[in-house]
């Protein structure tokens, strides 16, 4: 069964068609890149924006990070919820955020990202999930990029999809999940990820508030920790004060050490 939704994610190797969109060298942190290349779906192009730190030599360590459901509220990249993922580029890890369909440029007008028990919302996690995967593809052809030191990183929407990204695509090395969770409200099996945690078997930090009233840490995000299949000395549940984002003073240490410990430290 778990290998006929796999095939439901996969497609066919195809060219990128990559194109440099711009780059950006006014940070004193970071250079950010924008490319842009194939989807794999409706003739649609992908957006990503890579940060490439300043103060690193390549090749450089990789996070790719999933976004919050409020990408799907914005209409272009000079809205990127940097606040929330800064740091990874500012540690000197290049740091790579992917305009996902329906998120930024690619706004389709879609207004909830919560799962539905239909077809439809099916369809949008096989793309969502297909353009995370088709970055991945982009940076296997860069020579300044480590794929051996891959890490997923997401925040809440991007949390709670986290298991599906990691479950179908063993290039990422760990993961870490902030308030991210399995919601009660089921999506079709298919598109849930209740139904791809356990195949998780990477090392995995879960970050949570343990006042988060969004994703209640009782009821979504103990579950999916307790589901996922990392061996428990690989897994971590990190309960924090605060709500659905905990102080990020406090986020920040528990991720940058997380991936030291598991990216390794960046040189």
């Amino acid at each position: 069964v778990f290998q006929v939704y796999r095939d439901l994610f996969d497609y066919d190797p195809t060219p990128l068609n990559v194109v440099a969109e711009s780059v950006d060298t006014e940070s004193p942190y970071w250079v950010r890149e924008t490319v842009s290349f194939d989807a794999v779906y409706d003739g649609q192009r992908v957006l990503a924006h890579v940060f490439l730190p300043k103060n690193i030599e390549p090749p450089y360590q990789v996070v790719i990070y999933y976004p919050s459901s409020a990408a799907i509220l914005h209409m272009d990249s000079s809205e990127l919820e940097l606040d929330y993922v800064d740091f990874i580029a500012k540690s000197g890890r290049a740091l790579v955020f992917p305009v996902l369909q329906a998120t930024y440029e690619r706004n389709t007008g879609l207004d909830t990202t919560w799962p539905k028990n239909t077809r439809a919302y099916s369809d949008l996690v096989v793309e969502w999930i297909q353009d995370f995967r088709r970055t991945v593809d982009y940076l296997e052809t860069r020579d300044d990029m480590n794929l051996d030191k891959l890490g997923f990183y997401g925040f809440s929407w991007g949390g709670w999809n986290g298991p599906i990204v990691m479950a179908l695509d063993d290039r990422f090395s760990t993961g870490v999940f902030l308030s991210g969770g399995t919601p009660p409200t089921l999506a079709r099996p298919e598109a849930s990820s209740a139904s791809y945690a356990s195949r998780v078997t990477q090392p995995v930090l879960m970050i949570s508030g343990k006042d988060d009233v969004i994703r209640p840490v009782a009821t979504y995000q103990t579950p999916m920790f307790e589901s996922l299949g990392t061996p428990e000395e690989l897994k971590r549940h990190a309960i924090l004060e605060g709500g659905h984002l905990p102080p990020m003073a406090l986020t920040i240490d528990e991720t940058l050490n997380w991936f030291d410990e598991h990216l390794g430290p960046v040189e």
